[in-house]
């Protein structure tokens, strides 16, 4: 926690580790700031907070005088919180990056900690510890974003999916289809079900539709109905020369070679 009363300023600063409140406790004036995305402005006064995630560069102006406190929330207490409350492994959270929003509740946990802060008083460190755990709950059920941590998958995909999956990707195969579309199909969260994929047919699922792709390639390059370019489009590559590299790769061969042999 820091307490700070600027001047009229224009101040760029890197990422820290922590995640950022800026509670405004007098004055006001138009803030603007730039994080990763476009430069966002709002007329702010006592009471309002900003909110900002831990490891953004930030660049912020403001054309008035203004008294402002800044509480720093650790990463890791956060994520602990977090895993306490979801009963889950957490992955990481993220805070919201807002630039304006009127919190009573976090205002007077602030003012609480300030209080603290200058008195000192009987158990103080159960205290304080007690207000960042409100704290925390608060943040995350208002302003976080929670990625839970995703077992590794030792299972495999059902007979049924499977044949529903090899049957979509022939169908299919001339078409650029992505993880989230093979996910959907199988009716698994992409992540989990990248996993169990290499475990259902020993290769993850790029591997996966470059061998079918390219044994559709084969097939279609023994009969002389189509071009080389033709079959390339036809099995979902991205052109001739696409395609070339990686038969010759698979087969020792070019596709003209192999048609020729």
């Amino acid at each position: 926690m820091r307490g700070i009363r600027y001047q009229p300023s224009h101040v760029r600063a890197p990422g820290i580790s922590a995640h950022l409140l800026v509670l405004y406790r007098s004055g006001q004036t138009l803030m603007t700031r730039r994080l990763i995305g476009p430069t966002v402005s709002e007329e702010i006064r006592s009471g309002d907070i900003s909110l900002m995630s831990s490891g953004l560069a930030s660049e912020w102006v403001w054309p008035g005088q203004i008294e402002v406190l800044h509480l720093y929330v650790d990463r890791a207490k956060l994520r602990e919180v977090a895993g306490a409350v979801c009963d889950r492994p957490i992955e990481d959270v993220a805070l919201r990056d807002i630039l304006k929003v009127n919190d009573d509740l976090l205002t007077r946990m602030g003012q609480l900690l300030v209080d603290e802060a200058t008195t000192n008083g009987f158990g103080s460190r159960l205290y304080v510890d007690a207000i960042a755990q409100q704290m925390c709950v608060h943040l995350l059920r208002n302003y976080a974003e929670v990625s839970i941590r995703v077992p590794a998958a030792s299972g495999t995909l059902s007979k049924l999916k499977m044949r529903k999956l090899e049957e979509y990707i022939k169908e299919h195969i001339a078409e650029d289809l992505s993880l989230a579309t093979l996910a959907e199909i199988a009716g698994i969260s992409p992540s989990y079900f990248a996993r169990l994929f290499r475990n259902s047919f020993g290769v993850p699922p790029h591997h996966y539709l470059i061998k079918h792709r390219l044994a559709s390639a084969r097939d279609l390059l023994r009969s002389k109905r189509h071009s080389i370019a033709e079959i390339a489009a036809m099995t979902g590559f991205s052109d001739q020369a696409h395609l070339t590299r990686l038969f010759k790769r698979q087969f020792t061969l070019t596709p003209d070679q192999f048609r020729k042999a």
